[in-house]
C-alpha cells in the first residue's frame, strides 16, 4: 500500500501552511489529547483487524496509524498534500506503512468529482468509514459525501462522523 493517489484538484489547501507544526499546535494539546482518545475507544469497539476503513479529512495521520497498529486497514485521505505528507512520514515512522493508502481527495469538490480512483485503486465497499476533527464542518452540502457513503461503505458497515459547533472551544480567541 503506502500510495499517495493524484489530487482531485490543483489548488493548494488552506491547511498545506498548517501542516508542519499542526501537531505542536494543536494535536499535543490537553484538550486534543482528551477528545482523540474518546474518539479512539469508539473506533477501538468498532474495527477489527483486518477491517477495511475509509478516514476523510486523516490530517497528519494520528487516526490512521493509531488503527493501523491495531491491524486495521485505512485508506486515509485528505484535501492538504502537506498535511498527506506529514501522516506519511508518520505512518512510516510508526512501522505501519504497509496498512495505510494515502489519497489526495477534496471532499468539497463533491459531486462535480466523483472520485473514480477511490473506487477503483481501493476497491470498495469498505467495512465503514469515521471523519475526527471537524473536516466535514468545511462542506457547504454533505448530500453529495452521504450518497458516496452509501456506495463506497458495506451493507451493514458503520459511519462515525465528527461535526463539530460553529462555536469550538480551540476556534475561539
Amino acid at each position: 500500500m503506502n500510495r499517495t493517489l493524484a489530487p482531485t484538484s490543483p489548488v493548494s489547501h488552506p491547511f498545506d501552511a498548517a501542516a508542519a507544526a499542526y501537531d505542536a499546535d494543536f494535536t499535543a494539546t490537553q484538550l486534543a489529547r482528551w477528545l482523540r482518545e474518546a474518539v479512539w475507544r469508539v473506533l477501538g469497539d468498532t474495527f477489527a483487524p483486518g477491517d477495511r476503513v475509509l478516514e476523510l479529512g486523516c490530517g497528519t495521520g494520528e487516526d490512521a496509524v493509531w488503527l493501523a497498529q491495531r491491524g486495521v486497514h485505512v485508506t486515509a485521505t485528505d484535501a492538504s498534500l502537506s498535511m498527506l505528507h506529514v501522516a506519511r512520514r508518520k505512518a512510516a515512522a510508526a512501522w505501519v506503512s504497509d496498512l495505510i493508502d494515502f489519497a489526495a481527495i477534496d471532499l468539497s469538490a463533491m459531486p462535480a468529482t466523483d472520485h473514480r480512483s477511490l473506487i477503483t485503486d481501493h476497491r470498495p465497499p469498505f467495512t465503514g468509514a469515521f471523519s475526527n476533527f471537524g473536516p466535514l464542518n468545511c462542506l457547504a452540502d454533505r448530500q453529495p459525501l452521504a450518497a458516496a457513503l452509501a456506495r463506497w461503505i458495506q451493507p451493514g458497515g458503520v459511519v462515525g462522523l465528527v461535526v463539530m459547533g460553529p462555536n469550538c472551544p480551540w476556534g475561539i480567541g
